[in-house]
């Protein structure tokens, strides 16, 4: 089965990065899979829940999720967007056909050291490396801080495994910080439910927004606390008196200060 399969190759790239051959056995599937028919392909190939198989746009093709895994086969753009992403995740790009070029770059932060999760618009990156691939070549990227803009022709199975931060970061083409944007959906819509706590507030469940006081997301946390205000204003001083020791700085010194206040 592709995908057990394809797991197994990835904890085998941990131990010997250069490991070429266990590609061979499922190369020519995918090669099937991208080619015209793809949906139809899918069907017979994927293993994973067919609920998370769905099309993200013209030039990739999401075939599975599963926890902490993220397997798709993408089209190469030979032309680079204008922007570049930080995904804080380990990294596998099998070369299917064409060509893939990989530019590295490490994040140089103005403010001690980085942390991928609160958004520095000082930030900036600094190129590292530039290299091309080809056909039945991988691309591993061990470092989830590091960031891989990636370009070519062809197709390219890229693997995403664990994640190391809750939030994406992009850059402009001159190496600025512009952006930050939730890692995983999920905790987005768990997000935008929080928000709307105003207009529904006596159907939400206290106990539900407490128990996203400790989530995670420092995003989804903050979203709780807010919520907490609208549904059970009493309780906001101690939920202040916890998140004062949040790990993400910005909370904790908001927190903080609205104890003061």
């Amino acid at each position: 089965m592709i995908s057990e399969r394809l797991l197994k190759f990835y904890q085998a790239l941990d131990r010997n990065p250069g490991l070429i051959s266990d590609t061979a056995s499922f190369l020519d599937d995918f090669r099937q899979a991208a080619d015209g028919k793809i949906r139809e392909q899918l069907e017979k190939l994927i293993t994973g829940r067919q609920e998370k198989t769905r099309e993200i746009s013209e030039n990739s093709l999401f075939m599975y999720e599963v926890d902490d895994v993220v397997c798709s086969v993408r089209k190469l753009q030979e032309h680079a967007s204008d922007m570049i992403f930080m995904v804080p995740r380990k990294l596998a790009l099998v070369v299917l056909t064409g060509r893939l070029c990989v530019k590295e770059f490490r994040i140089v932060s103005s403010v001690g050291e980085f942390d991928c999760d609160q958004f520095d618009e000082h930030s900036t990156v600094k190129l590292l490396s530039e290299r091309e691939y080809f056909e039945g070549e991988i691309y591993i990227r061990h470092d989830p801080y590091i960031i891989s803009d990636v370009t070519g022709e062809g197709l390219a199975v890229s693997l995403y495994v664990g994640l190391f931060g809750r939030v994406d970061w992009s850059f402009d083409r001159s190496g600025s910080a512009v952006g930050a944007t939730a890692s995983d959906p999920r905790d987005t819509d768990i997000e935008a439910l929080l928000l709307a706590t105003e207009k529904i507030a006596p159907a939400i469940s206290e106990k539900a927004i407490l128990s996203l006081l400790e989530h995670q997301s420092f995003f989804v946390r903050w979203a709780a606390l807010k919520a907490l205000n609208s549904v059970a204003p009493d309780d906001v001083p101690a939920a202040l008196e916890a998140l004062a020791a949040d790990p993400h700085k910005e909370i904790a010194m908001l927190s903080k200060s609205l104890l003061e206040g």
